[in-house]
């Protein structure tokens, strides 16, 4: 099935069908603890659950950003000036490795100019606002450790369905869209 073929894919952690189900199970030497489900007065897990659910969200590890951003070819100098754009950016898993491979490839350019080619080149897509703020902090960090600060993100917070703005426009589109099911997409697309 999906997630099968998706790790093998990557050859890092194979998987059987019978050890995917068992993955949560505890181990057969100790003891099985009870279930039990947070109570919504005095808990927000099932909250974060119901948001998770509803809006798809799923955070990439980062061995799986390299990589996919390997197997798109996004390293080397191939990364010199080409827009990449993440369009479910999150807290910016991908965008975060971008940066990185992008100030490492123009290490030689004033922090004034890889600022601007940041800028420029790098884009996300956000819908949940606390996640596209988080995503700049994120990128404000890496961005930093290469001496480059006040970059004026192209990270919009918007439905990516819903954009047409780098329709045309990119040489790359990377991320892990979020996995919703129709029936929790709404009126808009359902």
């Amino acid at each position: 099935d999906c997630v099968a073929l998706f790790f093998n894919r990557f050859k890092r952690f194979p998987m059987s069908s019978n050890s995917r189900r068992n993955a949560h199970a505890p181990p057969a030497s100790s003891p099985a603890k009870k279930a039990t489900r947070p109570n919504r007065a005095t808990s927000s897990r099932v909250d974060v659950c119901d948001v998770r659910k509803k809006s798809g969200r799923v955070y990439t590890p980062r061995f799986i950003v390299e990589k996919i951003l390997d197997l798109t070819d996004y390293r080397g100098a191939r990364v010199a000036r080409k827009h990449v754009v993440d369009p479910s950016c999150g807290d910016g898993a991908f965008l975060t490795v971008v940066v990185e491979r992008y100030c490492r490839e123009n290490a030689t350019l004033d922090a004034t100019a890889l600022k601007t080619e940041l800028e420029t080149f790098v884009h996300g897509i956000e819908i949940d606002p606390a996640e596209r703020e988080q995503c700049v902090r994120n990128l404000d960090a890496v961005a930093l450790t290469f001496g480059v600060q006040r970059v004026n993100w192209d990270v919009i917070c918007d439905d990516a369905l819903t954009v047409d703005r780098f329709d045309g426009r990119t040489d790359f589109v990377v991320g892990n869209p979020p996995y919703v099911r129709v029936h929790n997409l709404g009126a808009t697309f359902g």
